[in-house]
């Protein structure tokens, strides 16, 4: 198998995603209260790498009980319909445990949380793999676990997370709440998407279970809840005087609000997997109102 099969296998633009979601939140969120030193960068660094394996191994794992179903969704895109050796699979998510590990041992930094995140995700990505993404919303809400810890993952793994501000605090789980209810909607719009291959391989989701309409209205009403609350934080950081903050708020609302009218119409696969990469822009804008 071709080098080229495996890195597109990995999803590299949405490790890209995950990335900068990092990094926007260590150098935006963080930064007034948690200046970057020179003794942390690197730990940092490393630490934004094993993050990066255990998601390629999360996108390879899922694959490799996916086949059948890809054969109906995505013909011809899964590495492992040929003979590709397994042993990628336990590579990525033991380095991505290594890693930290590492960092402790040369640059004494904090142990506990960044291995206990890693373990988390490798666990929960496992567990979608083998049976979750099978069942009615339990694989959506996993899925969207992460992408919440995800925002939080680079204030947990500072040696001194417990002195972050309140106002910085609650701007962090505003944003983890953000990735949290966009994960969540992008899953449900992912469920329609890939209804012909999960009904063919007998697997559960919401569009299976209760049908491709349900699956969108359900997204809808996410939706509209997630740009209600924007809204009324835009509108109350405003009122206080925040303007960056009011302003970035309002604006992810008017994109949540653009999306939702490409929403309500969608029937088909083809207008589903252009809502699925609407919503990934979405997620970048909030990556990007991060550093304000």
């Amino acid at each position: 198998m071709k080098t080229a099969n495996y890195i597109q296998a990995v999803r590299p633009v949405n490790l890209l995603m995950g990335m900068l979601i990092l990094f926007a939140v260590r150098f935006g969120i963080l930064r007034t209260d948690f200046p970057m030193t020179a003794s942390e960068s690197l730990p940092f660094f490393l630490y934004v790498f094993s993050v990066l394996l255990i998601m390629a191994w999360g996108y390879l794992i899922n694959d490799y009980y996916d086949v059948e179903t890809d054969k109906i969704n995505r013909p011809g895109t899964n590495i492992f319909e040929g003979p590709v050796s397994p042993l990628i699979l336990w590579i990525l998510p033991l380095s991505g445990l290594a890693i930290p590990v590492l960092g402790t041992v040369l640059f004494q930094t904090p142990l506990f949380f960044p291995v206990l995140l890693n373990t988390t995700a490798i666990v929960l990505l496992g567990l979608y793999a083998l049976r979750l993404k099978s069942t009615v919303f339990w694989g959506n809400l996993t899925i969207s676990v992460l992408g919440a810890l995800l925002v939080a993952a680079p204030w947990l793994c500072l040696p001194d997370f417990e002195n972050i501000s309140a106002s910085t605090l609650e701007r962090l789980m505003l944003y983890a709440l953000f990735s949290f209810g966009v994960t969540m909607v992008r899953e449900l719009v992912k469920d329609a998407e890939d209804a012909p291959g999960d009904t063919a391989a007998g697997l559960h989701t919401v569009a299976t279970r209760m049908g491709i309409s349900t699956s969108r209205r359900i997204s809808i009403g996410l939706m509209a809840i997630a740009i209600t609350g924007l809204l009324l934080i835009g509108a109350n950081s405003l009122f206080h005087s925040e303007v960056r903050y009011g302003a970035a708020f309002l604006f992810l609302a008017l994109c949540g609000i653009f999306i939702l009218f490409k929403l309500w119409p969608a029937a088909s696969v083809v207008q589903f997997r252009a809502i699925s990469l609407w919503l990934k822009l979405w997620m970048l804008c909030g990556m990007i109102t991060m550093c304000l």
